[in-house]
């Protein structure tokens, strides 16, 4: 997915491509966690409106509101035919079908943006901009004023081998046994199946090419959220009332910190696909686990941390338990391959040596099929990723040999670096790194080299009194 942003929040212009890691550095309030937040938006909105192949749900589901008058015009075409009917008969429904196909990504986008980021859309143009404008590349672009008007570029047209493909499945609708029906209803049950699977066709069609099949956003200051997330979620409840008249949201949390809380009480005990890499990192970077237990009160699950001596709610552990079993548990609970996790200052609360091991366990959820965005103010998390860099050059037996362990490298294609440069005034652009040796850091080795300076002009003042 290859992004192209202009006079969005604090950016003025900048072209981000999703990779299956994605870095953003640069200054605060510079426009990381806009854009990061922007592309949770499209992610959502795209899954929304197109839902991946294989998920749970119908697929045609999202433009089945009105197809009760498509069913009752298939069924005359049914009715009407001597011969059995071929796709070509249905080109009129197929064209209806795409057009809504269409129409569901608008609102599906709007109302992602403007929920996500719990602002009306004026309030998202750049300072002193009429509009703000966004596009993926092939597929769609947007002008954000006081609306949000799309133009779906995606190919809603099938190529001639979907389309045979199509046609097969066609015969096999024709051809499959039905129930005991007579008439009416043999024509309406295989008209039904006709539209929901021209509705799935258009659908696959129009979906964006390499979309993750889900997104989660880990915002910053997470670890209070996460300790609080049952005073929120019963705030999240309460607001529930106003369902259908505007999205349930917590007073004073913006659509991403809501969105967090919900997933945290929405989350259920079960194992999922990355259970294991989940709980290798809470063994060596908290030495315990999280646990969820059936809560009393009905709203949630209570959060424990436990070790093999001691168990205690989540809200008494300390900040960096809680900032990492944020991360944790969506790892062993909700997380699959094929996911967007967008991970805000993953180095919030650790130790320097832990933010070595996070930077690992990012290299980690790369190898195990998840495509990672991270947002971060740490040298050491920049360092720590740029090594793994490298270690993707050797060979496995040099990467055995340097003590590299097997899941614990990356490919240079798989990673995109991004800085933001520039100043509020101007608006802030993006610029991806080069990746030479790694990921440089300039910007951190000058803000040190400066600090250094400092200390030692200090040293001198100090010295000579």
């Amino acid at each position: 997915m290859r992004i192209t942003i202009k006079d969005f929040g604090p950016v003025a212009e900048g072209v981000v491509d999703l990779k299956p890691l994605t870095i953003f550095v640069g200054p605060n309030d510079s426009g990381k966690s806009y854009v990061a937040t922007l592309v949770h938006s499209i992610v959502s909105a795209e899954n929304g409106a197109f839902p991946p192949p294989g998920g749970t749900g119908d697929q045609w589901a999202p433009v089945d509101h009105s197809f009760k008058a498509l069913y009752e015009k298939a069924a005359e075409i049914v009715r009407a035919s001597n011969d059995p009917p071929t796709l070509g008969d249905f080109s009129e429904i197929q064209e209806e079908i795409t057009g809504r196909v269409r129409d569901s990504f608008d609102g599906s986008l709007e109302a992602s943006i403007t929920g996500n980021f719990g602002s009306d859309l004026p309030g998202l143009v750049r300072t002193g901009q009429d509009a703000a404008k966004i596009s993926v590349d092939g597929y769609f672009s947007a002008s954000l004023s006081d609306k949000t008007s799309v133009t779906r570029a995606g190919n809603t047209t099938m190529d001639p081998g979907d389309r045979s493909m199509l046609e097969d499945d066609m015969h096999e609708i024709m051809d499959a046994p039905l129930p005991r029906m007579t008439g009416h209803g043999d024509a309406s049950l295989v008209a039904r199946r006709i539209v929901r699977l021209l509705a799935g066709a258009a659908l696959g069609s129009a979906r964006m090419d390499e979309t993750p099949r889900s997104s989660f956003y880990l915002p910053a200051a997470r670890s209070g959220l996460i300790q609080g997330h049952k005073a929120l979620s019963a705030a999240l409840i309460q607001n529930s009332r106003f369902a259908g008249a505007e999205e349930p949201r917590t007073p004073g949390l913006n659509g991403i910190a809501s969105g967090f809380i919900a997933g945290i009480t929405m989350l259920e005990g079960e194992p999922g696909e990355l259970h294991g890499l989940g709980e290798e990192m809470e063994a060596e970077i908290l030495g315990g686990r999280t646990e969820l237990r059936e809560s009393g009160g009905g709203l949630s699950h209570e959060i424990f941390y436990s070790t093999d001596t001691s168990s205690i709610p989540l809200h008494r552990t300390s900040s960096t338990i809680s900032e990492v079993s944020a991360l944790s548990l969506y790892l062993k609970h909700v997380a699959r391959p094929g996911s967007l996790l967008i991970i805000e200052e993953p180095e919030a609360h650790l130790h320097l040596k832990n933010r070595a091991a996070m930077a690992r366990y990012i290299v980690r959820m790369v190898r195990s099929g998840l495509r990672v965005l991270v947002i971060t103010h740490s040298s050491a998390i920049v360092e720590g990723l740029g090594k793994h860099m490298l270690a993707g050059k050797a060979a496995p037996e040099k990467r055995k040999e340097a003590g590299i362990l097997p899941d614990d490298w990356l490919e240079y294609d798989e990673v995109a670096p991004y800085v933001f440069e520039g100043s509020k005034e101007s608006g802030y652009r993006i610029r991806e790194i080069t990746k030479d040796m790694g990921i440089p850091h300039d910007d951190y080795m000058d803000e040190l080299q400066d600090q250094y300076n400092s200390a030692v002009k200090l040293e001198h003042i100090l010295a000579s009194k």
